[in-house]
């Protein structure tokens, strides 16, 4: 099973840039959930986010993953999950291709 992975939500490469904050993090985190929510109406979305303890750890980005949580807990159907339960739970679903 390959679950897909992206860097574009890594705080690795997202604060390489000492220009970008913590709020534009969360800015480009709610933008993209709401863009994926949208569309998870008509086909599976899923989105991933990557934290590191030296830098997502940090009091600002931590502050600003639980108003980014908040905001993706509050719309219905939202799931949180690790990278081998969405692999299990994917194994599940009819149309997870198989080939």
């Amino acid at each position: 099973m390959v679950v897909p992975y992206t860097r574009r939500n890594n705080d690795i490469d997202r604060f390489h840039h000492l220009s970008f904050s913590a709020r534009d993090f969360l800015s480009d985190l709610k933008d993209e959930f709401d863009v994926l929510y949208r569309e998870g109406a008509s086909r599976r979305r899923l989105m991933s986010v990557s934290l590191h303890d030296r830098i997502g750890g940090q009091p600002a980005v931590c502050r600003v993953m639980e108003e980014f949580i908040d905001h993706a807990r509050s719309h219905p159907g939202v799931a949180f999950m690790r990278k081998d339960e969405i692999a299990r739970w994917a194994a599940t679903q009819a149309d997870t291709p198989r080939e």
